[in-house]
Parts: structure tokens; C-alpha cells; sequence
């Protein structure tokens, strides 16, 4: 007689305790963080608001941030510029965020690159566009405030969670002329919704 099927109890998550629904849950919040602004206590008590069964404590819902966010780092953007193996290079962009340079020394084009080299129909922005004008900017520029800086070793977590949804949003061809069309309720939803929904349909196929 066959042995049945195994289920892992988490397909997106090998290395967590956590249930595939309450994974699904943080994952969805990780993406609601950075498109509604929320600081991560915020995030926290908005994702245990109404909460049954499960209560996620600060601790947790930051591991597994982290989690997704080193493998979106290395899946994404290592995969797209092994250059940025030297995270050196990101700190003219810190410089540029916090106001002590007005520009960076080469273009901010990880979402376009990205978009290149996926086998999917969509259309890569053709025209490079000043850092200003950039949306992964945008997110950058308005998570620092949140969180009144970033914190040097985990800046690339940031970088990759911006550069993934700004893919999203340009594979999808959702029109972002400003800031303000990223923030606009319910913009900031249906951002993260259509984000989260990549992003299970990834790790399904690669589990954390």
C-alpha cells in the first residue's frame, strides 16, 4: 500500500513553527509595513488585532522579516547584481536617504535589471529615471522616517523588500506618476496584496 503524501505544515517556511495560515498572515503584514508606513510595534499590534489563536510577539513577526528578507536578497537582487555581494555599495544610497549627497554614482536600475531577466511578458521601464524620481526611493525615503534611520546591517532587508514590490508594480503595470500614488488608501492594499501574492507563489516552489 502507498505511503500517503507528506504536507509540510508550512510549505513557504521549513525553519518555522508557524502554521502555513499564520505565515501567510506576517507574510501579508511584511508588505503592509512598508506601503501603510506602520513602525514594526504598529505593524505588531495591528497584526494581532483580532487575532485567534495564534498571538505574535514582536520577536517573531522581525525573525521572520528577516527571513524573507534575506531571501529576497539573495534570490533577487544577488541573483540580478552579484555585485551587490559587497554591501558597500549601498551606502551611497544611505548617504542619498539621509540627505548627505544629492545623487548616487550609478543608476538605481535593481528593478529594472530584475525584470529582464524573468521569463515573464512584462515590460521593463525604458528610461532611467533620476533617484528622486525613483519609486524604490519612495519606499526608502518614507520607511526611514518611520523607523528614524536604518540600521547598517540590516539596510539590505530594506532595499530588497522595496525593490521586490516596485517589481510587482511595474510587472503589473499599476501607474506610479508620484509618491503619492503608492500611499493613497487603498493603493497601499492592493500593493502589498498583489506583493504577497508573488511572493507565496515563490516560496512555494522555494521554501525559506
Amino acid at each position: 500500500m502507498p505511503r500517503p503524501l507528506w504536507i509540510a505544515k508550512n510549505p513557504y517556511c521549513r525553519r518555522s513553527k508557524l502554521s502555513k495560515e499564520a505565515f501567510e498572515r506576517i507574510a501579508y503584514f511584511y508588505f503592509l509595513e512598508i506601503t501603510a508606513g506602520w513602525s514594526r510595534s504598529g505593524c505588531a499590534q495591528m497584526l494581532n488585532a483580532g487575532a485567534e489563536g495564534v498571538i505574535f510577539s514582536r520577536q517573531t513577526i522581525s525573525r521572520h522579516f528577516d527571513l524573507i528578507g534575506d531571501f529576497l536578497w539573495e534570490h533577487m537582487i544577488l541573483a540580478t547584481d552579484p555585485r551587490y555581494e559587497d554591501k558597500r555599495r549601498l551606502d551611497g544610497l544611505l548617504a542619498v536617504l539621509y540627505g548627505k549627497a544629492d545623487d548616487l554614482a550609478e543608476s538605481l536600475d535593481l528593478v529594472e535589471m530584475f525584470l529582464k531577466s524573468v521569463p515573464l511578458p512584462v515590460a521593463a521601464p525604458k528610461e532611467r529615471r533620476s533617484i528622486y524620481q525613483h519609486p524604490v526611493f519612495d519606499l526608502l525615503r518614507r520607511r526611514s522616517k518611520v523607523t528614524r534611520g536604518f540600521a547598517p546591517e540590516g539596510f539590505h532587508r530594506e532595499v530588497a523588500r522595496a525593490v521586490f514590490v516596485c517589481a510587482c508594480v511595474e510587472a503589473r503595470g499599476i501607474k506610479i506618476v508620484s509618491d503619492k500614488d503608492f500611499f493613497s488608501y487603498p493603493r497601499i492594499k492592493e500593493i502589498a496584496r498583489l506583493s504577497w501574492t508573488v511572493l507565496l507563489t515563490v516560496l512555494e516552489e522555494n521554501p525559506l
